[in-house]
Formats: C-alpha cells, sequence, structure tokens
C-alpha cells in the first residue's frame, strides 16, 4: 500500500472521490477490504469494486482487466486497469491513498508514459487467493475484455496535491455515478435507497459450497440484475436474498435453512403465469423499488413469459427474533404467500424458502430478454405467522385442523385436504384464487400416495376449475391457462417432487427423533420425573407403531412399569395435549346439543330428484352441495364431550328429528314455499344514490359508441333485469369489439350487483351449455367473455333456446338432474367479429360496435378501473337503474342497427348469399363469375319479368352452394329454396313449360324482388348502414377537439336528463 494517505470526510463519499479521478485517460484504480473478522463486509467491498469496474467499462473509450487478490482471512485487493483512448492530457502527477478508520482503503493511481513499475512484477507478487469463491472465471463474471493484467501495461504513483488540483471534487466534473448508463430505469430514486445496505449473496453456481460472496447495497444488486448476457447454459451463477452462517458440519457459511442470518430481498419466479407488464402494474401501484429480469427460457416457446421480480427490503428479516431458524422458515413462507396474494402475484410458489436461488440474468443467442430497474421507497415487508396465514383463517372458520411441517408446509390434518383445497379454488369470499389452491390440492393429492397416476388429479383440477367462481377482473385467458394440459401437468410434476422431498424430509426427522427417544428412555429411573418420561413422549407422538412399541420395551424396563401401565400414561399424555390444543377449537363442543344447533345454522337435508343432498351455506353466499357420506367426512372433526366420551355430531344431527331439511330446490326471484329451499338470494350490494358518471360515458361512447337508441334499449334491458329478475327478456346483448376496448370494465358492476351467487363469467361453449351446469344454479346474469360460437350451430341452437326458455335442467356430475325455473340473462363480450349465428329475422340478440377509441389509454381507463375496485360504480348504478322506467322501451324487439346486421351478414347460409348476389348483381353468375343472360335480358329484367332456364338456375347456384353432405343441390331443392325465399311477400317465382320453349323459371321484375327481399329481411343490398345519423351523438368532425368537446357536453346533457327522467 502506499504511504501517503489522506482521510475519507463525512462529506466525501468514495464516489465523489472516484468521479475527481475519472477522465478520457489511463488509470490503474486499486482498492482494498481491509475488515479483519468480517468476512461479509470484505465480500461485500470487493463486490463494490467489481461494480465500479463495471460501470467504468459502460464508459465510452475504456478497457478494464480486472486483478483479484489477498490470502484466506487477509485484506482483499482489487486492481483495474482502466486503458483509455487520450493520454495528451494526463495530470501532474499525484496519487491518492484513502483510509477510513481501518474499514476500507480507496487507492487511485494514474499512470503515464514514463513507467516506472512493470504490471507483470504486480501480477507476480500479487496472487489470486486459492478459495473458490474469489477465482476469475465465467460463473464470477467480471467486466472487460480479459480476466487478467495485460503485461505489456505499467504504472506509476504519485502525490495527493496535483490530483485534487487537476480534477477538484465537484460531483460536476467527470461522469454522474447515481445511476449508470446502462441501467434501463423506470421511476426515480428517493435519497439514500441505492446505498441502502442489502442482505443478499452471490453464489458461483447454485449447489456450489461456500455462500460468502455478498452484495454492498442496493445499488450493487441492481447493477448485477443490469447485466444481462448471452450464455450457452441456463445454470451458473446465481444471487440470494440471504446471508449465511457458517454451517455447523464445515464451519464455512453454506446455503442451508440452518445456517440462513438475514434476508434482504423477497424473489418470486414467474413460469407464465403472468407478464411482467402485468406484475409491474401491480408493484408499481405500491410506489416502490424493484428489478425485473427475463430468465433463460422467457419465450422460449414463443407464449410463456418467465422472469422474476427482486424486491430489496427496507428492515431485513432476521432470523434472530425466532425460536429458530426453521421456526424463521416457515414464518417466512407464510410472509411470502400473504405478500404474492397481497399483490396479485400468480408465481411459482417453490420459491418461497428463505435459502431460495434465483439464476442471475442470462439469455441464449437470440433469445428474446430484458432486465429493468423499477425507483421508488424500500418495500417494508408485513410479517405473518403460519397461523395468521390466509389459509389458516380460512380453515379455522371452516372447522378444518391445519397441520404445519418443519419447513411451514401446510397440510389438512383429517386427511381431507384435497377436498379442502379444492374448495379455495375460485375468486369468492374465502377461496384464495387459482394457482396457490391447485398447486396445493395437487400436493395433498400425492401426500397419500407420492406414485399415483397424475392423470386423475389434473382431471379432478380441471373440472375444479371449470365450475369456480370467477371474479370480474378474471380474464378468460387466465382460465384457459389453468385448464391447459402444460400449466396442470407442470404443477402436478412439481407438487409430486415436492411431496417426495417432503416424504424423505419426515422420514429422516422421524429417525432422528426415534434415535433421541431411545436415547432419552435409556437415561430414565424409576425416580424420574414426569416432566423427563413426558419428554420420550413428546418424542414419541410422530413415529410409527413399530417405533413406538420398541421405546415402550425400554421404558418399561427404565421406570419399572408394566406395558400397560406404561402405554395408559402415554394415551393420558396425548388426551391432555389435544385439549391443550383444542381450547378454542370451533369443531368441539361441550354438548351435543350445542353442537346439533351449530350444525343446524349451517348445513340442511335437501331432496334433489330421487335422492337427497346436504346442502352447506358458505360464507361467500355460494351454495356448496355433498353427498352425505361426503359431508360425514366433511364434518369428521366436528365432536361434542370431552375426553374418551367424545362423539361425532353429523351422524347424530342426520338421525335429529329437528334437523333443517328442503323438500326441494327452486329459484324463484318473486318467492316460494318455506319448504323449498330457495336459490334466490337477491343483490349482493346495497343500491346507494352517487356518482358513476364515467361509466355512464363508458357505456354511452364507447359500447354503444353513442347510438341513442341502443344505448337506451341496453339501460332498459340492465334495468328490466334488477326489477324483474323473475321475468325474462328473451334477448341476449352481443358486445364485439378490439382487445382492450374496455368491454370487460363496462360488465364489471354489473357482475357486482348480483355477485357471485347469481351472476358467473364462461369461457368456452363447454361451460356455457355442457350438460354438467351445476355452475349455473342460481345465476340471474351470465357473461360469455370472449365468446365466438357464431361458426357452432349446437352451441348456438342451444343458446337461442336458453336465451328464452323459462325452465332448465341443472346437473351436476354424479348427482340426478332436476328442473329448476331459468331465469339467466345473458351478455357476449368478444375480440371476434363473428359472435353469434344471427339470421335475418333476427329477435334474440342486441348487438353493437364497441369503439377502439381508448385502447392502450390509461389515463382514460384508470379512473374507471378506480371507480370498479373501490366499490362505487356498481351501488349508484343499481340506484338508478331501480328508478328507470322503461316501459317505452319493447326489450323483445332490440334495435336493428348495423352491428346487428353485421353479425346476419357474417352467418348469411350460402344459399342466401348467392341470392343477394343474384339481385346486386341483376343477373346469375356461374363460377367464373361471367354472367349467364344476355345483355339484353339483362336490361330487360330491369323493368318486367324474365323467362330464365332452369338449368342456367341451377348452374349458377351449384357455383356457391353446395348441398348437406358436400353434394350437388338437387332440382326439387334449388326450387323449394326459391319458393321459400319470397314466401308471404306478394311476389311468386313460378315455372313455365311450353312447346317452344324448355322449361323455365319466370322470375318478376328485378326491382320487385329486391322490395320484396329488404321488406322480409331487412338487408339492403346497397348496405352501407340502416341506422340514422339522428339516432347519434358523435363529433361533426372526429379529428377536432372543438366538435369532440361539444358533442362531449351534448352527451353529458343526454346522459343527466336520461336518468332524471
Amino acid at each position: 500500500m502506499p504511504e501517503s494517505t489522506t482521510p475519507l470526510t463525512t462529506e466525501q463519499t468514495a464516489l465523489e472521490v472516484m468521479q475527481c479521478a475519472f477522465g478520457p485517460d489511463h488509470h490503474v484504480l486499486e482498492i482494498w477490504a481491509d475488515m479483519p473478522g468480517d468476512d461479509n463486509a470484505c465480500h461485500a467491498a470487493v463486490n463494490q469494486s467489481r461494480e465500479i469496474a463495471d460501470f467504468l467499462v459502460r464508459s465510452e473509450g475504456y478497457e478494464v482487466f480486472v486483478s483479484l487478490f489477498g490470502e484466506e482471512d487477509q485484506p482483499f485487493g482489487f486492481t483495474l486497469i482502466i486503458n483509455g483512448d487520450d493520454s495528451d492530457s494526463l495530470p501532474a502527477p499525484n496519487v491518492l491513498s484513502v483510509h477510513d478508520d481501518g474499514r476500507m482503503a480507496f487507492t487511485y493511481l494514474i499512470s503515464t508514459d514514463e513507467p516506472t513499475t512493470d504490471i507483470t512484477a504486480l501480477a507476480k507478487a500479487v496472487k489470486p487467493g486459492n478459495g473458490d469463491d474469489r477465482e476469475l472465471s465465467a460463473d464470477m463474471p467480471l467486466p472487460g475484455a480479459g480476466w487478467s493484467l495485460d503485461s505489456r501495461t505499467t504504472y506509476n504513483r504519485y502525490a495527493v496535491a496535483a490530483l485534487r488540483e487537476a480534477f477538484g471534487l465537484s460531483a460536476e466534473k467527470g461522469m454522474s455515478a447515481d445511476v449508470p448508463p446502462h441501467w434501463n430505469v423506470i421511476g426515480d430514486f428517493p435519497a439514500g435507497v441505492l446505498d441502502h445496505p442489502v442482505h443478499a449473496s452471490k453464489l458461483p453456481r447454485q449447489c456450489t459450497k461456500k455462500a460468502n460472496n455478498v452484495f454492498a447495497d442496493v445499488r450493487g444488486l441492481y447493477n448485477h440484475i443490469a447485466q444481462h448476457p448471452e450464455s450457452d447454459e441456463k445454470e451458473g451463477a446465481g444471487i440470494v436474498g440471504t446471508l449465511f452462517d457458517k454451517d455447523i458440519d464445515t464451519g464455512k457459511p453454506r446455503r442451508k435453512i440452518r445456517n440462513a442470518m438475514t434476508v434482504g430481498f423477497i424473489g418470486f419466479d414467474f413460469d407464465g403465469g403472468q407478464t411482467e407488464e402485468d406484475a409491474v402494474a401491480r408493484l408499481r401501484e405500491r410506489g416502490i423499488t424493484f428489478a425485473t429480469y427475463s430468465s433463460f427460457n422467457h419465450l422460449r416457446d414463443g407464449e410463456t413469459h418467465k422472469f422474476r421480480v427482486i424486491i430489496p427490503l427496507a428492515i431485513p428479516f432476521d432470523t434472530s427474533n425466532y425460536k429458530s431458524r426453521e421456526h424463521a422458515n416457515a414464518v417466512w413462507k407464510a410472509t411470502y404467500e400473504h405478500v404474492a396474494d397481497e399483490l396479485g402475484f400468480e408465481c411459482d410458489l417453490n420459491t418461497k424458502d428463505i435459502a431460495r436461488f434465483f439464476n442471475s440474468p442470462r439469455h441464449p443467442a437470440g433469445g428474446e430478454y430484458f432486465s429493468h430497474i423499477y425507483g421508488g421507497e424500500l418495500f417494508e415487508l408485513p410479517i405473518v405467522e403460519p397461523s395468521e396465514s390466509k389459509v389458516a383463517k380460512i380453515a379455522k372458520k371452516r372447522g378444518v385442523k391445519l397441520n404445519y411441517d418443519t419447513t411451514g408446509e401446510v397440510s389438512v390434518h383429517n386427511g381431507s385436504g384435497l377436498e379442502f383445497f379444492l374448495s379455495l379454488i375460485g375468486d369468492g369470499e374465502d377461496q384464495m384464487g387459482f394457482h396457490y389452491p391447485i398447486y396445493s390440492a395437487m400436493c395433498a393429492y400425492f401426500a397419500d400416495d407420492p406414485e399415483a397416476e397424475i392423470g386423475p388429479i389434473i382431471g379432478t383440477a380441471r373440472k375444479a376449475v371449470e365450475a369456480a367462481i370467477k371474479g370480474p377482473a378474471r380474464s378468460s385467458s387466465d382460465i384457459e391457462r389453468y385448464l391447459s394440459d402444460a400449466y396442470l401437468f407442470a404443477d402436478a410434476n412439481n407438487a409430486k417432487e415436492f411431496i417426495a422431498e417432503r416424504k424423505q424430509r419426515d422420514r429422516d426427522a422421524r429417525q432422528r427423533d426415534f434415535d433421541d427417544a431411545r436415547a432419552m428412555a435409556d437415561e430414565l429411573n424409576e425416580d424420574s420425573p414426569d416432566e423427563d418420561i413426558n419428554s420420550v413422549f413428546a418424542k414419541m407422538a410422530n413415529l410409527k407403531e413399530t417405533e413406538r412399541e420398541r421405546v415402550f420395551n425400554r421404558l418399561k424396563t427404565a421406570i419399572g412399569m408394566s406395558p400397560a401401565s406404561v402405554r395408559r400414561l402415554y394415551r393420558d399424555w396425548r388426551a391432555l395435549q389435544a385439549d391443550a390444543g383444542e381450547e378454542k377449537s370451533s369443531t368441539r363442543f361441550e354438548s351435543m346439543e350445542e353442537a346439533l344447533k351449530a350444525m343446524n345454522e349451517e348445513i340442511a337435508l335437501v331432496g334433489r330428484g330421487s335422492g337427497v343432498m346436504i346442502l352447506r351455506q358458505r360464507p361467500d353466499g355460494e351454495d356448496d352441495w355433498k353427498t352425505e357420506k361426503a359431508a360425514e367426512t366433511w364434518y369428521a372433526p366436528w365432536q361434542a364431550g370431552q375426553g374418551s366420551n367424545r362423539e361425532a355430531v353429523f351422524p347424530v344431527w342426520r338421525e335429529w328429528e329437528n334437523r333443517r331439511r328442503f323438500e326441494g330446490v327452486v329459484f324463484e326471484p318473486d318467492g316460494c314455499s318455506p319448504d323449498f329451499y330457495n336459490m334466490y338470494k337477491g343483490f349482493a350490494i346495497e343500491p346507494m344514490k352517487s356518482d358513476w358518471h364515467l361509466m355512464q360515458r363508458h357505456w354511452f361512447h364507447v359500447i354503444c359508441n353513442g347510438n341513442i337508441p341502443l344505448f337506451e334499449y341496453y339501460m332498459a334491458w340492465f334495468a328490466h333485469m334488477v326489477q324483474s329478475p323473475g321475468e325474462k327478456p328473451g334477448t341476449a346483448l352481443v358486445l364485439p369489439g378490439p382487445k382492450g376496448s374496455g368491454k370487460g370494465i363496462a360488465i364489471a358492476p354489473l357482475l357486482q350487483i348480483w355477485g357471485p351467487r347469481h351472476s358467473v363469467k364462461v369461457a368456452n361453449n363447454k361451460q356455457l351449455v355442457g350438460n354438467f351446469n351445476n355452475h349455473m344454479a342460481g345465476k340471474i346474469l351470465v357473461v360469455g367473455e370472449e365468446s365466438t360460437w357464431g361458426g357452432d350451430r349446437q352451441t348456438d341452437n342451444s343458446l337461442k333456446d336458453m336465451i328464452t326458455s323459462e325452465t332448465m335442467m341443472l346437473e351436476a356430475k354424479y348427482e340426478n338432474a332436476v328442473p329448476v325455473s331459468d331465469y339467466r340473462r345473458f351478455i357476449l363480450p368478444s375480440n371476434e367479429k363473428n359472435v353469434v349465428r344471427a339470421t335475418p329475422d333476427e329477435r334474440r340478440y342486441a348487438a353493437t360496435l364497441v369503439s377502439g377509441a381508448h385502447i392502450n389509454d390509461w389515463q382514460y381507463f384508470d379512473p374507471l378501473i378506480a371507480g370498479f375496485k373501490d366499490g362505487t360504480f356498481a351501488p349508484a348504478m343499481l340506484y338508478d337503474l331501480l328508478q328507470h322506467d322503461f316501459s317505452s322501451v319493447n326489450l323483445r324487439q332490440p334495435p336493428r342497427n348495423d352491428a346487428l346486421v353485421a353479425q346476419i351478414l357474417e352467418n348469411l347460409p350460402t344459399a342466401d348469399e348467392w341470392l343477394r348476389s343474384v339481385l346486386a348483381e341483376g343477373t346469375f353468375l356461374d363460377e367464373d363469375d361471367t354472367s349467364l343472360l344476355t345483355q339484353r335480358q339483362e336490361q330487360e329484367w330491369k323493368t318486367q319479368p324474365i323467362q330464365v332456364p332452369r338449368e342456367k338456375v341451377f348452374q349458377s347456384y351449384r357455383s356457391m352452394v353446395t348441398a348437406y353432405g358436400k353434394k350437388e343441390a338437387s332440382a326439387s331443392e334449388i326450387g323449394a329454396y326459391l319458393h321459400d325465399a319470397f314466401k308471404h311477400t306478394g311476389v311468386e317465382i313460378s315455372t313455365t313449360r311450353s312447346k317452344a320453349n324448355p322449361r323455365e323459371y319466370l322470375f318478376p321484375p328485378l326491382p320487385e324482388l329486391i322490395e320484396a327481399y329488404d321488406t322480409k329481411f331487412g338487408l339492403p343490398l346497397d348496405f352501407e348502414s340502416v341506422e340514422s345519423r339522428e339516432d347519434f351523438i358523435r363529433p361533426d368532425d372526429p379529428y377536432s377537439p372543438d366538435a369532440f368537446e361539444n358533442a362531449q357536453d351534448e352527451a353529458d346533457e343526454y346522459l343527466a336528463e336520461f336518468f332524471r327522467s
């Protein structure tokens, strides 16, 4: 080290000192970390030097060569040789060596054209240490083109004063060190965030032995993430959000839970659950700083988004605050799940271990990749105990007892975990979305048999997802992903692997308990206190019966008691433990009378078809139907009495004469006999007079495109739904429009009005018209999201029947179908043009063409989303709809507008298309679009009837129309079509037969045919629009701001008057 030094003052940070040395010259930067006894701090200093090197190498005109030196348990040095392009403007000779109470020393050396020391000699004198954590290799990449000193490079050392005079210490000179230029930064960093210490580690590989290479601060962590090098291998260096203690076995830091000391960041791994855009939007709402980077296989298949999110913590998670590091890991897992749930993350829950390793950013050649750094405040981690987690609270409410293993993983006490976790799937109250409960249900499935086949649980999970409640914000693409084989197989394999690992951990733990129990039993004697015997019993609790017997044998010999006496002592101890743990249980009752009363409030016996079912009314308002056998299993934990006198409650309730019972199930909004169970429960919210003008505008301008009659019809349709839910309008709303135009946000308040009990979103025709339709029970509003059933005749026929039918057959799998009243209304939003098979005489569909004017306009959508999320729109909308007088609107006669005509034309049969072609062209065309009439005939047809040979008509018809089974249309079929096409119009197409002419068709004058066609079908041949300009409020000039503002004001006045009247 140079002898001449200058202390580092409080006003002068290390980066400021560095700034004064930057310039377009040759530099050598030498950094020492002199912190004996503090390995983590020492390595932090070394890593900081690497960050400085990276900062320099990305500055134009620099190439950095690096040497790392120092021996084990000695100060580490780090030398950078920085080759600049310009050596003419070198400052006067000087040297700066900075020391700060022995904690760190920085020495900045400037090389000149007159070297005095050969770098080769320096390289020989300061060899790299022999520790694997300090090797220079591709696994621990350092910046620059090389990994060693250049033997041709030399350097000199100089005095301090001239350096200060030449460069000064102003932050305005040199390059800014706040945010390196290669970072892809979004947002601003509050003061101190980047310099905040971060408790995290870098490892050369996931399975590396030593784990003591640590970051200095958030800046260092982000600098690591900001680099995304190309690589041939997915595996390699990575990061862990934890600092590790020395291992009890090796005396060196190891990446194990038992060595975890503190955690400095929380990381999430996404494997197709969400896009980075979605995850970022959720985090940006919190105003916190975080980083994202793509994984190695991001978009490898062209569609699966794979990336990671890293969130630095304001206060490290400290394992010393808990009774053990295993307990701390369990708390960390519960906290991790809570944070993921609060953020709405669909991430890989296998990454929640406290020692989780995340591969550093790297991408294959030609692969898509990204690294993004987001500014904000540091994240305050909310600590959640396992018993306080969401799943624990739901289980307690339902009377389900949970077990926690040593890692904090949850299982159900009585083995009914599969049913419990399946019941958590969905967006209803006391449900946990889709990702977590699907994975947990699969874990429960494999818990009974780790070698079980994957197929059955995938089928079970898929059915649960199909039947689950979908919230208004849940997109159909989400559901399609959860239903996909790729997603379900991946989750099943992950669950199977996890259970196998847990079984092995359990076996290892049980073996330790067995060994400890035997050793402790050998230490006992006849005078041993009860506490010591109970300690042995505690070790025996999780042993197998055969293992427990072997401990009993040692105990009876040690304490001089008979085997029966020892077993009785053990049973008494277990009973005391059970009573102590169940004082506050919601499934244990002092008396059977109390238990029967509680159960009667929760369930009822209901006649269903020729059998009976048990109805459980869940807290979220949904009906949970169970067979008697399933109900008995579900309520097995319900017991009354004390100790050995406990009795199961359900069998007694089933025979109890005062049990709650119903003759059958009905769905009657207008009320029914108390002997029947009525699925109708009314609105999910209370109406409230308030402001929802933003949503009114959205429906008027975007959904209805400023069409006044259509808007009034839609509002009448909604008002009828809330005022007369016991009547069906006989029509459905069809909402085609581009993706992102706002269809979902418009419908969301309607779903909130009815809640999950009386509304549902479906994503495919199976969910809409399938046989097993229990998810349709008790529904008033059905939203067929992303509907594309225009080409499916069978589905469309079923849908049309459901729109008008007054009854439906309600059928759950393995249960008898029962008839109930059908009061469902249907809204069909879609990104496709062809939504439904509308016919020329259509009377079931009220269609619109949704405007795409605000796609990606978040300034427009953010207030709408806010109004939906805070629940202000739905109560106000309900209030106005309940007051609205819709008597002037005929709901069974929807507006015939351009949108409906477009649906009709999209679905015209080819025979009708042929007829329109004939009328529009004024002739009959063959397959080459050549006229089969003479010019004279075409002219005559414009004013008078004409005779056309049958074969020419047949030839033209067959050129466009194929009969059923791809056969050629017969003469009789063509004749029948021509007769039916103009039936009841007063115009007739007849046939003639004479000696002079072969059999011919006699067609009335063309104008008469066209008029008759327009009258019957309402589809003008010269279709541009069937709408009137007076029916709209739109800007006269869509590109004029003044015209737009005038139309907005006019529409606002109209809306205010409309909802006042």
